[in-house]
């Protein structure tokens, strides 16, 4: 623990980050284990994901954002800032999910959601491709914040 105290602000982002690509490759390598996946499990584990998600929103950016906030001179008020962010991150969500087109899980391609573009529907790849490109970019925002 002490190496690590003593270490360049850079080598210890480009550790931390190793760390979480290391953790996603392990959780998608279940992939590769099983054939077919009980829906429950699915739930399960998607109840599981949410969880640590939200857990990691309040700890992480929602508490920090109060204390910082009554800590200057906000008052009664102090909330406001959290909650507007909170509420705005929300909504850009949902707009997102109206907007852009998308799968659910089990589905076949005719029932992807969102706009359709006019002359032909989009691959499962592109839609993979827009996928891991919605989801990284919120991720990231929140990186480069911290």
């Amino acid at each position: 623990m002490t190496w690590l105290l003593h270490q360049h602000v850079v080598l210890l982002a480009l550790l931390a980050g190793l760390f979480t690509w290391g953790c996603t490759i392990v959780g998608s390598a279940i992939v590769f284990f099983f054939k077919h996946i009980s829906r429950k499990l699915l739930d399960i584990m998607m109840g599981f994901a949410a969880g640590v998600m939200i857990a990691a929103s309040f700890w992480s950016l929602l508490d920090p954002s109060l204390a910082y906030a009554s800590q200057n001179g906000y008052g009664k008020w102090s909330w406001f800032p959290a909650a507007a962010g909170f509420l705005l991150g929300g909504v850009a969500l949902r707009l997102i999910d109206a907007v852009v087109p998308h799968l659910h899980l089990g589905n076949d391609i005719s029932k992807a959601e969102g706009i359709q573009p006019r002359k032909k529907k989009l691959s499962k790849t592109a839609l993979l491709f827009l996928a891991i490109t919605i989801h990284n970019f919120p991720e990231g925002l929140a990186v480069g914040v911290t």
